[in-house]
């Protein structure tokens, strides 16, 4: 979100997920879940109002691990603060292997805003594992569009 591009390491966006995991047979060791702002702003660009969303359905939960791989499942709803009704939302299941490979096994999300899910190793190269830019301000209503299909594999 915030017209910011595709990019794992910086800038805002509208909701950023991280799970840490660990190969010492611990899997999923830490996670966050951020929303960022929104803002409205009036007919001659003026700031009048900004308000967070809760971050109360956002969550990462581990569904497997090995000392070599961990299955990891990601879901996401998350509202604007000024409308009580849409919502931006998705869930995926992701194994990612010690040797440095992953497979996105399912998930789907709703084709607004961009979505995008990155993988990194302790070099903090950051590797893209699946992009899908907005369909429609309208996919935010749930009859208004399909749900995109999440799919991917490969190594990081």
């Amino acid at each position: 979100g915030d017209n910011r591009g595709y990019n794992a390491s910086y800038g805002t966006s509208r909701t950023s997920m991280t799970a840490n995991v660990r190969w010492d047979g611990r899997g999923l060791v830490s996670s966050s879940n951020k929303i960022g702002a929104t803002k409205v702003y009036n007919s001659k660009g003026k700031l009048v109002a900004t308000k967070t969303a809760s971050a109360k359905d956002m969550s990462i939960k581990q569904l497997g691990k090995t000392k070599s791989a961990v299955d990891l499942r990601f879901r996401l709803k998350a509202g604007n603060p000024f409308c009580k009704h849409n919502s931006i939302q998705g869930a995926f299941t992701i194994t990612i292997t010690k040797n440095g490979s992953y497979r996105i096994i399912s998930g789907s999300h709703r084709q607004m805003p961009n979505h995008e899910v990155y993988v990194s190793s302790t070099t903090g190269k950051w590797k893209t594992v699946y992009k899908r830019k907005y369909a429609s301000a309208a996919c935010l209503v749930r009859w208004a569009c399909p749900e995109a299909q999440m799919v991917g594999y490969g190594s990081y």
